[in-house]
């Protein structure tokens, strides 16, 4: 009879020392708070504390907030509520992120406008964790619409207590307006901006004008001028393949040496054209036009003998090849933010009497009117209008 108490009193110990180890495997096991948890209390709290003028304890929630959360749209705002309560200049909590911070709570206003809960499930993390039609939102929106009035409409903190009592959404086209360029926040906003705008365009466009030869060659006549340009706008410079054709007959014959037979013979023969390699700097730029100077080096030439010419049964032509550099201002008229028509006007320096074929040169102007397309990044443009941003985008 012991015996049988004896193993029935160490069974029951045994069964005990079993159950401890599996209560310390579980009591050891951390939990984790993750932060839809975190910030919808700490932002019931928050809330809480603001209404019941407890600052102090605000500031520890909103320190504990931001601690778990990092910065999020929700902590963002409760930081600058803070400091608009204790009278602080928001200047000091303004960088490089805010914009984008801003941008999420013009979402978020416009898709609880909406009612549109259903974006809120599924953008959670964009949003904060923060649940639209919170007691965290209908706070800040009062204490915006408290405080505004408390400062000059020049001031950021005008900006956003305007902002963010809902009475107005043109802050982003106001930080673009001179009486804010020297703000932090605008400084932010233009850094942004700048990381946007695209780098480099690919450019091309079709020319087509007048060639106006000078000196001894003005006897010529002015010729038609063709040309195609490809290539690519890179910040304030461009560079650019140019191809043209000009000419097919001089006004006046002129005497000219076969290349085949050395015999000096008359023509008026006169196709010719330009390919080089042109750079241009941009020196002048509104929101819709801009002026380039630009330098070209090149290979200029014509035809001075056709091929297979029948009145006297030669049949090799003869051609003139020579260098060509050249100086001009490029003007650019944008239409949208693709097209563009504009004026080119070039001084060209060559030399004709280059392989003894003819005994006179030229320094010709061109004159032409150009329509070009300049294909700005696509994704870009899309950002740069969500910025509101109205100035160039070039």
């Amino acid at each position: 009879m012991i015996m049988r108490k004896l193993a029935f009193i160490f069974s029951i110990f045994i069964s005990l020392g079993l159950y401890s180890q599996n209560f310390d495997s579980i009591m050891g096991k951390r939990i984790e708070l993750n932060c839809t948890d975190v910030t919808q209390n700490s932002s019931f709290l928050f809330s809480h504390y603001m209404e019941n003028n407890k600052i102090d304890s605000a500031k520890l929630i909103f320190d504990y907030w931001k601690g778990k959360c990092g910065l999020t749209e929700p902590t963002f705002r409760a930081n600058v509520f803070l400091n608009l309560v204790q009278g602080n200049s928001i200047e000091p909590i303004i960088d490089s992120f805010t914009i984008g911070i801003m941008l999420k709570y013009r979402d978020r206003r416009n898709a609880s406008k909406a009612l549109m809960y259903s974006h809120y499930d599924y953008n959670q993390s964009y949003y904060g964790f923060l649940p639209f039609f919170s007691r965290f939102d209908q706070l800040t929106t009062q204490i915006a619409s408290e405080k505004i009035n408390s400062y000059s409409k020049e001031s950021i903190e005008y900006l956003l207590c305007e902002y963010y009592s809902d009475l107005n959404d043109s802050i982003l086209y106001k930080l673009q307006d001179k009486n804010y360029l020297n703000t932090s926040l605008s400084k932010e906003y233009y850094n942004l901006i700048e990381e946007i705008k695209p780098k480099s365009t690919f450019n091309m466009n079709f020319s087509f004008g007048a060639w106006i030869p000078t000196g001894s060659m003005k006897k010529f006549g002015t010729k038609p001028n063709f040309s195609f340009e490809m290539g690519a706008d890179v910040k304030k410079m461009s560079y650019n393949i140019n191809i043209s054709i000009r000419g097919n007959k001089s006004d006046v014959y002129y005497m000219a040496k076969r290349e085949d037979t050395g015999l000096i013979d008359s023509t008026n023969s006169f196709l010719g054209g330009y390919m080089g390699f042109e750079v241009g700097r941009m020196i002048l730029q509104t929101k819709k036009s801009d002026f380039r100077v630009q330098l070209g080096v090149g290979f200029d030439g014509f035809d001075v003998f056709e091929d297979k010419d029948k009145s006297d049964n030669v049949s090799d032509g003869t051609s003139i090849f020579t260098y060509n550099f050249n100086l001009g201002i490029n003007y650019r008229y944008y239409i949208g933010d693709i097209y563009y028509i504009g004026a080119i006007a070039k001084y060209n320096i060559v030399d004709y009497r280059l392989g003894n074929i003819v005994n006179f040169s030229s320094n010709p102007f061109s004159l032409q009117l150009t329509l070009g397309f300049s294909a700005i990044n696509i994704y870009s443009k899309s950002l740069l209008n969500r910025l509101n941003y109205k100035g160039k985008r070039r």
